[in-house]
């Protein structure tokens, strides 16, 4: 099934064959379509455990009928449970007309509402081509209003939604502003065990803007806000990963004079090797933070740490959970080399973890591949195909 047009004839055909209302009928193939999508991604989980099945072009084509599932499922009879499973499988090109779909039922919980007016501002915020600035902030504005309504005090923390959205701000002049709304909101938040994991969550980003921007003093009091929370008496919550939670945090935490050493060398070493330390202190219980300071290595142009630790990390088994770092070794070593041809086997292997349409976006968005992403050698790679390889020139 590929339309939902499709769908609308086959759930009439199963009503004539069951005698089922239209209601039964639908309801019934939803669930087999939800079935199908668990077995599908299983499926593909279970096939990239182990090579030669690992080769994420072999296994793409359960991906591809997970979303022509998805893409036939009607929003408007579905439940938040089931949203929240197939969302970010549905065609990205219609993810804004299925929100409308399920925020058209009447009755809606109103924790399902939040999730669904915090996703629609996501897909607005991550479309500049779309919307404009202003119109995602005068969203937000709406959102923020909805929240102060519906929401009581502890929970206010929801209207922040994610850094897709953020960034509007910052770009129309307002970043100011919003994270000093954000600060406020952190600060006044009732402590409470339900909400210390999204208190983390905005005293973090508030911390990694204040690094960003070189801010020192302000580094200092929001690290200390964020070790106070996390501090806190009781649990958080189990994620469902195997890592304790607390542990993440802690990590987090230590990221932050990693990213404010920005383009600085010395103090990227220096503050690379002491997070690379502490993880491998941990005995491999904190093993997935090695591909992190990769990335966050690679994003402020320290090449050659990028590569060393993404090496580190694939060596830890780091690549199953977090494929990305295939790319950031091949980044690395672009960015510290110049050399396309001893690149190009790195990005195949990338290639092999990546969809193709993540590999476009490598090329064209992040530094250091943009600088060569015209190379046809490398363009090459996003058309690979089951068994293929791309043969470095020169």
């Amino acid at each position: 099934m590929t339309a939902k047009r499709d769908f609308k004839r086959v759930v009439r055909e199963r009503m004539a064959n069951t005698g089922e209302t239209y209601t039964q009928a639908r309801a019934a193939l939803i669930e087999a379509s939800i079935d199908r999508i668990d077995e599908l991604l299983l499926a593909f989980k279970q096939q990239s455990l182990e090579p030669p099945e690992g080769d994420r072009i072999d296994r793409e084509h359960f991906l591809i009928e997970v979303t022509n599932l998805a893409a036939n499922i009607d929003a408007a009879a579905i439940s938040g449970a089931t949203m929240r499973k197939v969302f970010w499988y549905h065609p990205a090109e219609s993810r804004m007309a299925f929100i409308g779909e399920f925020l058209s039922q009447d009755g809606l919980p109103t924790d399902d509402l939040a999730w669904a007016y915090e996703q629609r501002l996501i897909l607005m915020g991550a479309a500049p081509e779309a919307y404009s600035h202003s119109e995602v902030i005068d969203a937000h504005e709406v959102f923020f209003q909805w929240v102060r309504d519906h929401l009581d005090d502890a929970s206010q923390g929801r209207a922040f939604c994610n850094p897709s959205v953020w960034w509007r701000w910052e770009a129309a002049g307002r970043g100011q502003e919003f994270h000093a709304r954000m600060e406020s909101c952190v600060q006044s938040l009732p402590a409470q065990q339900g909400n210390k994991q999204e208190r983390l969550f905005l005293a973090r980003n508030l911390a990694m803007n204040a690094a960003r921007t070189t801010d020192h003093e302000a580094v200092v009091q929001l690290t200390a806000l964020w070790r106070r929370i996390l501090d806190e008496p009781g649990e958080l919550p189990d994620t469902g990963d195997g890592m304790d939670n607390r542990l993440r945090w802690e990590g987090c935490l230590r990221q932050i004079s990693l990213i404010a050493a920005k383009d600085d060398p010395t103090k990227a070493a220096v503050s690379a090797r002491d997070n690379v330390e502490w993880i491998r202190a941990q005995a491999g219980a904190a093993d997935l933070f090695l591909g992190e300071v990769a990335a966050l290595c690679l994003f402020q142009g320290h090449n050659e740490l990028a590569e060393r630790y993404a090496q580190e990390a694939l060596d830890a088994g780091q690549g199953a959970s977090n494929p990305f770092i295939y790319a950031w070794r091949a980044g690395g070593h672009l960015g510290a080399t110049g050399d396309v041809a001893s690149t190009v086997p790195l990005l195949v292997e990338a290639r092999r973890h990546l969809s193709a349409a993540e590999i476009t976006r490598l090329l064209d968005d992040q530094v250091p591949f943009v600088e060569y992403g015209q190379d046809p050698q490398l363009r090459a790679v996003i058309s690979m195909r089951a068994g293929e390889s791309v043969r470095p020139q020169g």
